[in-house]
């Protein structure tokens, strides 16, 4: 049962990033850029709250995981149907193997996070004198 879910998991994830150009990159790209993108206008745009802009960033992330998972699960199994007929394993061995790809990139992301918020105190008082210093605050 592990040896299959393995095999699953790791075809998957060749298959995803095969002849990409960026391969696994390009699967970063995606929440890094949404995350540059929201911390720059609720930083410079709408200041209010110096803690809402991490607050949105990290549900928007959870709700993209969330998200993505559920569709790439009910996907599987409905191309990878076959499979239940054809062998005798549960579905929801389909449904994790599915689940993977958005795991692997989620974690990813998340030490990037992680790496970020151990710095986020200091860019809050950086981000304090410099709007101090212009006068906005």
């Amino acid at each position: 049962m592990r040896d299959l879910i393995w095999t699953l998991v790791r075809t998957d994830f060749k298959v995803r990033y095969h002849g990409t150009i960026g391969g696994f990159v390009w699967a970063l790209l995606k929440p890094l850029t949404m995350f540059v993108m929201l911390m720059s206008v609720f930083s410079f745009l709408f200041a209010s709250d110096p803690h809402y802009k991490l607050n949105l960033i990290i549900g928007l992330f959870l709700w993209d995981f969330f998200a993505e998972s559920t569709k790439a699960g009910l996907m599987s199994l409905d191309a990878r149907g076959f499979l239940l007929t054809k062998a005798r394993c549960p579905a929801w061995i389909l449904v994790v193997t599915a689940l993977s790809n958005a795991l692997i990139t989620f974690a990813v992301f998340t030490i990037i996070m992680v790496t970020f918020l151990a710095w986020v105190p200091n860019l809050l008082v950086a981000e304090w004198m410099v709007r101090r210093k212009l006068g906005l605050r």
